[in-house]
């Protein structure tokens, strides 16, 4: 267990920088997804040229989700919906990494009216896109995004005729970087058994001078951007928390898909607002008992 030394290597880890500082995520726009490809032929809508089946029947309400693949930057458009009747909706669900500023972009996006949602939240309600030949990708909106993990951004279509509302190509690119506070975070057991029976992992959150653990909103705090923690304690100026073993576990093996070897997790959270973030690597065996 690391526990004695962590205390040592965060003092040489102050001593050297002497100043703690909420760290910049990244500092130029990022492409997170792309659905479709824009075509410079008014011809060219490689959306609208496929699967027929999501033409809507007008005056029905029609409803769609689209969840993005998060291992595949550039997404398969063949099941995305061809156009939306009088009212319709497309929900895009999709996971971030990172806070920050967001952009939505697009190519020959055509509608009469639209009403754009983040999380449920109305960001802008936005008519009369043409629908003229595409030469790149344009700004639709921006937003702000403070949490990692599972986002959804909504676009309802309202009025005009069959077929007024067609999407070819969106993108989503992370524009600005928001900050994080580094954390030192400690992950025990160092050797993970994904046959062990144990209840909890702990987890030790130390941060920088300037920041103080009894500020961390422990109900904010999740391993990988998912695992909720169980319960925590504040010691020596150290936060523990703990994590269901169970749950690790499954995380591992069934998401990760590690069953032997080293895995590197995250642990996030919100100290007094701030986001934090930090990472420790475990090692990962599968043995039985005998």
């Amino acid at each position: 267990m690391k526990r004695r030394a962590i205390t040592t290597i965060t003092t040489i880890l102050f001593l050297a920088s002497m100043i703690a500082v909420a760290i910049p995520v990244a500092a130029e726009s990022t492409l997170i997804w792309q659905i479709g490809e824009f075509e410079p032929s008014a011809l060219g809508y490689s959306l609208t040229e496929q699967v027929d089946e999501f033409w809507a029947v007008r005056d029905i309400n029609y409803e769609f989700t689209f969840t993005v693949d998060p291992m595949v930057v550039n997404q398969d458009a063949s099941s995305f919906p061809r156009g939306l009747a009088s009212t319709g909706k497309v929900n895009i669900v999709f996971e971030v990494t990172m806070t920050g500023t967001f952009e939505l972009t697009y190519s020959r996006f055509g509608s009469e009216t639209d009403d754009i949602y983040v999380d449920g939240t109305l960001v802008a309600s936005i008519t009369g896109f043409g629908d003229g030949p595409g030469t790149d990708f344009m700004s639709l909106i921006s937003f702000d995004l403070d949490t990692v993990g599972t986002h959804t951004i909504s676009i309802v279509t309202y009025g005009g005729d069959i077929g007024a509302h067609w999407f070819e190509a969106l993108a989503l690119e992370h524009a600005s970087s928001g900050s994080y506070v580094d954390a030192l975070i400690d992950i025990d057991p160092d050797t993970l058994n994904l046959k062990s029976k144990g209840k909890w992992i702990t987890c030790y959150i130390q941060l920088p001078e300037g920041f103080n653990v009894e500020e961390i909103d422990v109900n904010t705090v999740l391993l990988e951007h998912e695992i909720p923690v169980e319960w925590g304690d504040i010691q020596d100026g150290v936060l523990m928390v703990k994590f269901a073993r169970a749950a690790v576990i499954e995380y591992i093996r069934d998401v990760l898909g590690v069953t032997e070897g080293e895995v590197t997790l995250t642990v996030t959270g919100r100290v007094a607002g701030t986001l934090f973030i930090g990472t420790d690597t475990i090692t990962v065996i599968q043995r039985g008992h005998k």
